[in-house]
């Protein structure tokens, strides 16, 4: 008697705490207001407010799909003090973690930093990231480029090869050469699988069928359809499979994997993040980005937005701004910075979007300069833009096809 007395003791408590809790809890509704996010953002902020209630919060919860977020990290924590707890969880996992925890009613994550269509078609309709634009940048940023999502930087997707192997150009001139026998178990990828980014290229080949059709008919004549669906995007896929493709666990294995120097017979990549150009500087590799038929370069998009309940809101706001930069580039009239971009002036003027500054990613405010030997988004160069509505709507048929035909 006494055992059970006390057990129901410990369940009333249980339950008052419970009810208690419930009384005391914030709805989102709430918390927005409280935050001024949502429906009660306002056009502008007051920073230095912002600044000392980041500064008693003390700390920021990123999650990203980027290991140069932890440089940035530290330039925050050189700035503002605060310190930025950084988890690189893939174009995947940072995403997949916050939704889990959200649905469980866990709410650890303050900024979102990553890319894919569930975050624009998903996340943010749902109410689990809310986007936040710096009053900043706010006149500097196409209106596409802040609603309903914020783009922190435009990521570019291009095939690398090696230069000390092909030093008059790049082995191919059309996507349909990875095809043939002899790019047999060398052609290499990141998994799409396990990689947002890359999963949105081969899709985005997939929507852009007609322009790949046309280029297979200029250079080897009439497309027999073998993959079973009359669509030049899938049936390309399915070749590029059935030629026995490498795959990579990351964007850096496959730069290496093309570019280390010394090779004689040097594999070629399927469509990955030019941002591992840099690695020619810092790794000592040869790599270059082809310019074929019909597309040179893919233009990602990485996204940043507020996790929902975050429990550093100012802090976030603050790591948004920081990692967005600053405008002083387009007042100047500045087309080109010329490194370092981390240290003195240019460091001073990229603040937090300096680790990303390079020949793979553009700053999505318009006018913004580019480093010094980025890849052009002009013509001639040829330019595809990701459509994440497409991607969206077919990502598992996508999905399907991929790994029922051997991805």
């Amino acid at each position: 008697m006494i055992r059970s007395g006390k057990i129901v003791a410990v369940m009333l408590g249980m339950l008052l705490l419970a009810v208690t809790f419930s009384a005391v809890a914030e709805t989102i509704d709430e918390w927005l207001q409280r935050v001024e996010l949502g429906d009660y953002a306002t056009e502008t902020q007051d920073w230095d407010a912002i600044i000392a209630a980041a500064k008693e919060e003390g700390t920021v919860v990123v999650y990203t799909s980027s290991s140069r977020t932890f440089l940035a990290s530290d330039s925050f924590y050189d700035e503002y003090g605060i310190d930025a707890q950084v988890y690189d969880l893939g174009s995947t996992g940072a995403l997949s973690k916050m939704i889990l925890e959200f649905e469980a009613g866990r709410h650890a994550s303050d900024v979102i930093m990553t890319g894919g269509s569930e975050f624009v078609f998903r996340a943010i309709p749902e109410g689990m990231i809310y986007t936040f634009v710096p009053d900043t940048v706010a006149d500097y940023l196409p209106e596409q480029y802040k609603n309903p999502v914020l783009f922190q930087r435009l990521s570019l997707g291009g095939i690398l090869y090696n230069t000390e192997a092909n030093p008059d150009g790049p082995p191919i001139d059309n996507i349909w050469d990875l095809t043939m026998p002899e790019w047999r178990s060398r052609v290499t990828l990141k998994d799409p699988m396990t990689s947002e980014s890359t999963f949105n290229y081969i899709s985005n080949l997939v929507n852009h069928h007609e322009e790949l059709l046309a280029a297979y008919e200029a250079e080897y004549g009439t497309l027999d359809y073998t993959c079973g669906i009359e669509n030049a995007g899938y049936e390309l896929l399915y070749r590029v499979l059935k030629n026995d493709p490498v795959l990579q666990s990351s964007s850096e294995n496959v730069a290496k994997a093309v570019g280390e120097p010394g090779q004689e017979n040097p594999p070629i990549s399927f469509y990955v993040g030019t941002s591992k150009l840099t690695l020619n500087q810092t790794a000592g590799l040869v790599n270059a980005i082809a310019d074929i038929e019909p597309v040179d370069v893919q233009v990602g998009e990485t996204y940043m937005g507020i996790s929902a309940f975050a429990p550093n809101p100012n802090a976030a706001k603050l790591w948004v701004r920081w990692t967005m930069g600053t405008p002083e580039p387009v007042d100047l009239g500045l087309t080109e910075l010329e490194p370092p971009y981390h240290t003195g002036e240019n460091g001073r003027m990229l603040q937090g979007f300096s680790p990303w500054f390079g020949p793979g990613n553009a700053n999505p405010m318009l006018g913004y300069p580019r480093a010094q030997g980025a890849i052009s988004l002009d013509p001639p160069t040829q330019v595809w833009p990701l459509d994440m509505e497409f991607i969206w709507q077919n990502a598992l048929d996508i999905q399907d096809f991929w790994l029922i035909n051997g991805g």
